[in-house]
């Protein structure tokens, strides 16, 4: 049984209970967590100031211009502010969601 703790429109985090991960998709992106890999990319995403980025890479070449560095040095998530703010929206939700089991809902996902 699969439980998703929170979706938006282009996003989605569920709890696997076979492998017991925490899977974040997020437009084409999809990310594995542990409960603690999940905390701190959560917490690191609601700290970021979107508005402060945006001005701050005004001058890159890229269309996005906030950068999440993942892990890996030649490796960064880019986001505008609209996409950030989903983004905290949806582990907002999460968090929340976690902290209060009730608010867990079952879904079984049909592997087609």
């Amino acid at each position: 049984m699969t439980k998703i703790i929170g979706y938006t429109e282009n996003g989605s985090i569920f709890i696997c209970s076979k492998c017991k991960l925490i899977h974040f998709e997020f437009k084409n992106l999809g990310f594995n967590f542990n409960q603690k890999e999940f905390e701190h990319f959560a917490k690191y995403i609601q700290r970021l100031e979107g508005d402060y980025w945006e001005i701050k890479n005004a001058n890159n070449y890229f269309k996005r211009k906030i950068a999440i560095p993942i892990g890996q040095s030649n490796f960064n998530v880019l986001l505008n502010n609209n996409e950030l703010l989903e983004l905290k929206d949806l582990f907002s939700g999460a968090i929340k969601k976690q902290q209060d089991p009730t608010g867990l809902f079952d879904y079984t996902f049909n592997n087609n």
